[in-house]
Parts: structure tokens; C-alpha cells; sequence
């Protein structure tokens, strides 16, 4: 995952704040310098799976019905141009 440059930031961090038992933990994997580059770190996936099955909601606060209006591809006024590039060109008026 990508993250600012120091002095911003500069820490690359695992998404895993607590262990099983709730005590804190470091998160930190590598810690980056002011150059650009690639940089290389190791994850224990298996404790991120771990760490999200008890920790993350998922799903369970989703609600997909809401988010038909972001998806939809309908133009209402104001925003209709007869001149938009939306189907073939025989659908548009110039």
C-alpha cells in the first residue's frame, strides 16, 4: 500500500492494532525514507485474517440499496447536454 513521504509520513503500518488478547501492539513493518523507492516488508496475513474476523464489521453495515443513485447512469436536469457522449452516436443529438 502506497503512503506519503516523510516528512508527512513515513511508516508503513500492518492494520493489526491489538492482539488476540487485546493488548497493544506495534503495527509498524517498515519505516521509509525521504527518497523515493520500493520498499519490501513481510506480513503475517494469517493474524490480519485473524486480527479482521474479530475485529472489522465487514458487511454487517452495508446497505448496497443506498448506493444505487452513486451507480446509476440516468442524467436529470440540470446536468443533460444533448451533446453528451453517452451511447451511439445515432442516440445523440447535435
Amino acid at each position: 500500500m502506497p503512503n506519503y513521504a516523510h516528512p508527512q509520513n513515513n511508516g508503513q503500518f500492518d492494520g493489526v492494532v491489538c492482539n488476540a488478547d487485546r493488548s497493544s501492539r506495534d503495527p509498524l513493518v517498515i519505516i521509509a525514507g525521504e527518497n523515493e523507492g520500493v520498499l519490501i516488508a513481510d506480513f503475517d496475513i494469517e493474524q490480519m485474517r485473524q486480527y479482521r474476523s474479530r475485529e472489522i464489521w465487514g458487511n454487517a453495515f452495508r446497505n448496497p440499496n443506498q448506493y444505487a443513485m452513486l451507480t446509476s447512469c440516468d442524467v436529470d436536469e440540470p446536468f443533460h447536454r444533448s451533446s453528451a457522449r453517452r451511447g451511439s452516436k445515432s442516440d445523440r443529438t447535435i
